[in-house]
Protein backbone atom coordinates (compact mmCIF):
# COMPACT_ATOMS: atom_id res chain seq x y z
CA UNK A 1 0.00 0.00 0.00
CA UNK A 2 2.90 2.35 0.72
CA UNK A 3 3.97 1.98 -2.91
CA UNK A 4 0.53 3.16 -4.00
CA UNK A 5 0.81 6.52 -2.26
CA UNK A 6 4.36 6.98 -3.52
CA UNK A 7 3.09 6.34 -7.02
CA UNK A 8 0.34 8.88 -6.48
CA UNK A 9 2.82 11.54 -5.45
CA UNK A 10 4.99 10.71 -8.45
CA UNK A 11 1.91 11.16 -10.64
CA UNK A 12 1.32 14.55 -9.03
CA UNK A 13 4.91 15.62 -9.65
CA UNK A 14 4.68 14.41 -13.23
CA UNK A 15 1.52 16.44 -13.83
CA UNK A 16 3.16 19.54 -12.43
CA UNK A 17 6.21 19.20 -14.65
CA UNK A 18 4.68 18.05 -17.91
CA UNK A 19 1.50 20.11 -18.26
CA UNK A 20 1.80 23.80 -19.12
CA UNK A 21 0.16 26.20 -16.66
CA UNK A 22 -2.24 27.40 -19.37
CA UNK A 23 -3.59 23.90 -20.09
CA UNK A 24 -6.22 24.23 -17.40
CA UNK A 25 -6.83 25.47 -13.91
CA UNK A 26 -4.06 25.51 -11.32
CA UNK A 27 -4.83 23.06 -8.50
CA UNK A 28 -3.55 23.02 -4.93
CA UNK A 29 -3.79 19.76 -2.95
CA UNK A 30 -3.69 19.67 0.84
CA UNK A 31 -3.18 16.35 2.62
CA UNK A 32 -2.91 15.33 6.24
CA UNK A 33 -4.46 15.87 9.65
CA UNK A 34 -6.27 18.65 11.55
CA UNK A 35 -3.42 21.08 10.91
CA UNK A 36 -3.79 20.59 7.16
CA UNK A 37 -7.57 20.81 7.60
CA UNK A 38 -7.20 24.16 9.38
CA UNK A 39 -9.00 22.93 12.47
CA UNK A 40 -9.41 25.26 15.46
CA UNK A 41 -12.14 24.50 18.00
CA UNK A 42 -14.32 22.07 15.99
CA UNK A 43 -17.14 24.63 15.93
CA UNK A 44 -16.80 25.43 12.23
CA UNK A 45 -17.30 21.97 10.74
CA UNK A 46 -18.13 20.66 8.21
CA UNK A 47 -15.63 22.70 6.21
CA UNK A 48 -14.08 22.54 2.75
CA UNK A 49 -10.73 23.10 4.48
CA UNK A 50 -9.82 26.39 2.81
CA UNK A 51 -8.71 27.88 6.11
CA UNK A 52 -5.58 27.98 8.27
CA UNK A 53 -2.32 27.80 6.35
CA UNK A 54 -4.14 26.37 3.32
CA UNK A 55 -6.06 29.64 2.96
CA UNK A 56 -2.84 31.63 3.32
CA UNK A 57 -1.17 29.49 0.65
CA UNK A 58 -4.24 29.89 -1.58
CA UNK A 59 -4.01 33.68 -1.35
CA UNK A 60 -0.26 33.68 -1.91
CA UNK A 61 -0.50 31.44 -4.97
CA UNK A 62 -3.27 33.64 -6.35
CA UNK A 63 -1.14 36.75 -5.89
CA UNK A 64 1.70 35.03 -7.74
CA UNK A 65 -0.67 34.10 -10.58
CA UNK A 66 -2.05 37.47 -11.53
CA UNK A 67 -4.85 37.37 -8.97
CA UNK A 68 -6.20 34.00 -10.13
CA UNK A 69 -6.44 31.71 -7.14
CA UNK A 70 -5.90 27.97 -7.54
CA UNK A 71 -8.58 25.33 -7.18
CA UNK A 72 -8.15 24.11 -3.60
CA UNK A 73 -8.70 20.40 -2.92
CA UNK A 74 -8.27 19.72 0.77
CA UNK A 75 -8.31 15.98 1.48
CA UNK A 76 -7.21 16.28 5.12
CA UNK A 77 -9.13 14.74 8.01
CA UNK A 78 -8.96 15.51 11.73
CA UNK A 79 -7.00 12.92 13.71
CA UNK A 80 -5.33 11.39 10.65
CA UNK A 81 -2.28 9.19 11.17
CA UNK A 82 0.11 7.68 8.66
CA UNK A 83 -1.81 4.41 9.04
CA UNK A 84 -5.34 5.80 8.81
CA UNK A 85 -4.29 7.69 5.68
CA UNK A 86 -4.08 4.29 4.03
CA UNK A 87 -6.91 2.49 5.83
CA UNK A 88 -9.44 5.19 6.92
CA UNK A 89 -9.46 3.70 10.43
CA UNK A 90 -7.56 4.24 13.65
CA UNK A 91 -7.59 8.05 13.75
CA UNK A 92 -6.82 9.83 17.00
CA UNK A 93 -10.10 11.37 18.13
CA UNK A 94 -10.17 14.69 20.02
CA UNK A 95 -12.59 13.24 22.57
CA UNK A 96 -14.53 10.14 23.64
CA UNK A 97 -17.29 8.81 21.41
CA UNK A 98 -15.91 10.39 18.24
CA UNK A 99 -15.55 7.80 15.49
CA UNK A 100 -13.47 7.64 12.33
CA UNK A 101 -16.62 8.19 10.28
CA UNK A 102 -17.55 11.30 12.28
CA UNK A 103 -14.11 12.80 11.74
CA UNK A 104 -14.21 12.03 8.02
CA UNK A 105 -17.67 13.59 7.72
CA UNK A 106 -16.24 16.96 8.83
CA UNK A 107 -14.77 17.12 5.33
CA UNK A 108 -17.61 17.24 2.74
CA UNK A 109 -15.44 15.37 0.25
CA UNK A 110 -15.95 12.20 2.33
CA UNK A 111 -19.57 12.58 3.42
CA UNK A 112 -20.77 10.28 0.63
CA UNK A 113 -18.36 7.56 1.76
CA UNK A 114 -16.67 8.12 5.11
CA UNK A 115 -14.90 4.74 4.83
CA UNK A 116 -12.90 5.89 1.79
CA UNK A 117 -9.20 6.18 2.57
CA UNK A 118 -7.28 9.39 1.91
CA UNK A 119 -4.92 7.44 -0.32
CA UNK A 120 -7.81 6.30 -2.53
CA UNK A 121 -9.28 9.79 -2.59
CA UNK A 122 -5.89 11.22 -3.52
CA UNK A 123 -5.57 8.89 -6.49
CA UNK A 124 -9.10 9.75 -7.58
CA UNK A 125 -8.40 13.48 -7.29
CA UNK A 126 -5.24 13.20 -9.36
CA UNK A 127 -7.10 11.28 -12.05
CA UNK A 128 -9.93 13.81 -12.08
CA UNK A 129 -7.58 16.78 -12.38
CA UNK A 130 -5.64 15.00 -15.11
CA UNK A 131 -8.85 14.45 -17.09
CA UNK A 132 -9.64 18.16 -16.81
CA UNK A 133 -6.08 19.03 -17.86
CA UNK A 134 -5.59 20.97 -14.66
CA UNK A 135 -2.10 21.46 -13.26
CA UNK A 136 -1.45 20.18 -9.74
CA UNK A 137 1.38 22.56 -9.07
CA UNK A 138 1.32 22.63 -5.28
CA UNK A 139 0.89 19.92 -2.65
CA UNK A 140 1.23 20.42 1.11
CA UNK A 141 1.33 17.59 3.64
CA UNK A 142 0.95 17.76 7.42
CA UNK A 143 1.01 14.24 8.83
CA UNK A 144 2.68 12.50 11.73
CA UNK A 145 1.71 14.43 14.88
CA UNK A 146 -1.17 12.07 15.62
CA UNK A 147 1.18 9.10 15.37
CA UNK A 148 2.97 10.62 18.37
CA UNK A 149 -0.33 11.25 20.15
CA UNK A 150 -1.29 7.60 19.58
CA UNK A 151 2.05 6.51 21.04
CA UNK A 152 1.66 8.77 24.04
CA UNK A 153 -1.77 7.41 25.00
CA UNK A 154 -0.85 3.79 24.34
CA UNK A 155 -0.63 1.36 27.30
CA UNK A 156 2.87 1.11 28.72
CA UNK A 157 4.10 4.49 27.48
CA UNK A 158 4.54 5.66 31.08
CA UNK A 159 5.94 2.34 32.29
CA UNK A 160 8.78 2.55 34.77
CA UNK A 161 12.26 1.99 33.41
CA UNK A 162 15.67 2.14 35.12
CA UNK A 163 17.96 5.10 34.69
CA UNK A 164 17.36 8.82 34.15
CA UNK A 165 14.00 9.77 32.70
CA UNK A 166 12.79 12.87 30.87
CA UNK A 167 10.22 15.06 32.53
CA UNK A 168 7.17 16.62 30.93
CA UNK A 169 6.14 20.06 32.11
CA UNK A 170 2.45 20.69 31.44
CA UNK A 171 -0.22 22.97 32.81
CA UNK A 172 -0.67 20.63 35.76
CA UNK A 173 2.96 20.56 36.80
CA UNK A 174 6.16 18.65 36.34
CA UNK A 175 5.76 14.91 35.76
CA UNK A 176 8.16 12.12 34.81
CA UNK A 177 7.47 10.40 31.52
CA UNK A 178 8.75 7.35 29.67
CA UNK A 179 12.49 6.90 29.34
CA UNK A 180 11.94 4.88 26.19
CA UNK A 181 11.98 7.97 24.01
CA UNK A 182 12.73 11.69 24.45
CA UNK A 183 9.47 12.54 22.67
CA UNK A 184 7.07 14.98 24.25
CA UNK A 185 4.57 13.35 26.59
CA UNK A 186 1.68 14.30 24.35
CA UNK A 187 -1.83 14.04 25.70
CA UNK A 188 -0.84 12.50 29.03
CA UNK A 189 -0.25 15.43 31.38
CA UNK A 190 -3.74 16.90 31.12
CA UNK A 191 -2.44 20.15 29.71
CA UNK A 192 -1.13 21.75 26.58
CA UNK A 193 2.10 23.47 25.70
CA UNK A 194 4.18 20.60 27.04
CA UNK A 195 7.96 20.84 27.32
CA UNK A 196 10.30 17.91 27.80
CA UNK A 197 13.42 18.10 29.97
CA UNK A 198 15.96 15.35 29.34
CA UNK A 199 18.42 14.81 32.24
CA UNK A 200 21.40 14.18 29.99
CA UNK A 201 20.38 15.91 26.77
CA UNK A 202 23.88 17.14 26.00
CA UNK A 203 25.36 13.64 26.07
CA UNK A 204 22.33 12.21 24.26
CA UNK A 205 22.91 14.55 21.32
CA UNK A 206 26.59 13.65 20.92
Amino acid sequence: MRRTIVAAFLMTASLSMTRPASAGQMTYLSLGDSVAFGETDYSKDPSNGNRGYVNLDDKYLGAQNGGVNPKVINLAVDGETSTSFMTASGRVAPGPGITDAMLAANNPRYQANTALSRNTKLIQAIGSEMAKENTIGNVTVSLGANDLFALAISPGFLADAPGPRPRAVGLNGDQPCSRASPVVQLGTTGGTGILVRWPSISSALR
